[in-house]
């Protein structure tokens, strides 16, 4: 984890961020707060490419962030 609470991921086979978010926080329905913290190298939440890599925040730490 880095100083600002976050994780790296790096993506493993070609997948969607609600693959990942389930994976890593075991609930699909937080895609958002991926995409959100990596819009800036994601193009496409349904089509993440092998080898990305990904900040994954801590959900104890995302007050920046809404889950809907």
């Amino acid at each position: 984890m880095d100083s600002l609470g976050f994780e790296y991921y790096e993506v493993e086979k070609d997948s969607s961020l609600k693959e990942i978010s389930l994976k890593r926080y075991n609930n699909s329905a937080r895609w958002k707060l991926l995409y959100r913290a990596n819009k800036a190298i994601i193009k496409d939440p349904e089509n993440v490419k092998k080898g990305t890599v990904l900040k994954i925040p801590n959900i104890l730490n995302t007050g920046d962030f809404e889950f809907d």
